[in-house]
């Protein structure tokens, strides 16, 4: 890419200002994207464990504390937020659908990530997203 004539010095700072602020977005929002889908995830797999799962949660098992203790390499998560992801699924359970179009749009195999989710049969028809910059 090559730039026509002469800039000044402020055109040039304004158009990397403006490169910066616009991918700087761009990243924001993936980042925001996926961490959703991933705290969603993470409830989809607690609530599935506690109501459908072969070995069923149990009455005072402290399932969120022993999760806690067995992610401790996952930075930051704590017993909070996995009580969070569980209750973000259970409010919004049909979020699946925009999950499969959010990975259609990075090119992800959905069935990479999903492959335990017994929803995924329910999806039948799935609209691509574009990113718009």
């Amino acid at each position: 890419m090559s730039l026509k004539g002469k800039n000044s010095f402020e055109e040039l700072v304004a158009n990397i200002s403006y490169v910066h602020e616009v991918l700087q977005d761009c990243a924001s929002k993936s980042i925001n994207q996926f961490l959703s889908l991933r705290n969603w995830l993470f409830g989809y797999y607690i609530v599935e464990y506690e109501q459908n799962g072969e070995d069923k949660a149990k009455y005072g098992e402290n399932l969120i504390a022993n999760i806690t203790q067995k992610v401790k390499h996952i930075k930051g998560l704590t017993g909070n937020q996995l009580y969070v992801c569980r209750n973000f699924y259970l409010l919004y359970p049909h979020f699946l659908r925009t999950v499969f179009v959010i990975l259609q749009s990075h090119d992800m195999d959905q069935t990479e990530i999903l492959r335990t989710l017994s929803v995924k049969s329910q999806v039948r028809h799935i609209c691509i997203l574009r990113c718009r910059v």
